[in-house]
């Protein structure tokens, strides 16, 4: 009886020893996989082109962020917009867009625009541009006749720029 006893025992060792193989094998496997798809699924989300809610600025002008971050690399474009002009004509309407350009060109230093996950924490990516970097840009738009716009790359990582929530806008003033 014993000796039939551990015979069993050694068989049932054997199949339970292979089957913790076999289940170690497959978990390895199945993590393998899943990571492999997370990675991707991130670079995806992080690839996709974003743009983030307007911010406001003074004189009731606007800045806009739009970005991308593609292996390693975040490209961005930023405008600053000026309030729609009040003119009568088109020519009128040109002119105020591009003497209020001009205003904040005068007025701003720099500008600092920061991704953050949330509030309080520090910015998963900063950018800082000084106003000099920037273009006048004119467009056929009614709501746009002017802007100022600045485009450029920094470094970011796609696993922490997927998780930034909200831009948060500061800016310097040019001292008077």
């Amino acid at each position: 009886m014993r000796g039939l006893l551990r015979s069993v025992w050694r068989g049932t060792r054997t199949f339970i020893v292979a089957g913790l193989a076999i289940g170690v094998v497959v978990s390895l496997a199945g993590y393998a996989v899943w990571s492999a798809w997370h990675a991707w699924h991130v670079r995806e989300e992080a690839a996709a082109s974003k743009t983030w809610p307007t911010s406001g600025l003074f004189d009731e002008a606007t800045v806009e962020l739009t970005t991308s971050c593609t292996g390693s690399v975040l490209a961005y474009i930023v405008s600053i917009v000026p309030p729609i002009s009040r003119g009568v004509t088109l020519p009128d309407r040109v002119d105020r867009s591009k003497a209020m350009t001009d205003r904040i060109r005068r007025r701003l230093e720099a500008i600092r625009l920061e991704l953050r996950q949330e509030k309080g924490t520090a910015p998963i990516v900063a950018i800082e541009l000084r106003v000099d970097e920037f273009v006048r840009i004119y467009s056929t738009s009614e709501r746009r006749l002017t802007s100022l716009e600045a485009r450029g790359t920094v470094s970011c990582d796609a696993a922490s720029y997927v998780r930034a929530e909200r831009l948060q806008v500061t800016w310097r003033e040019r001292p008077e």
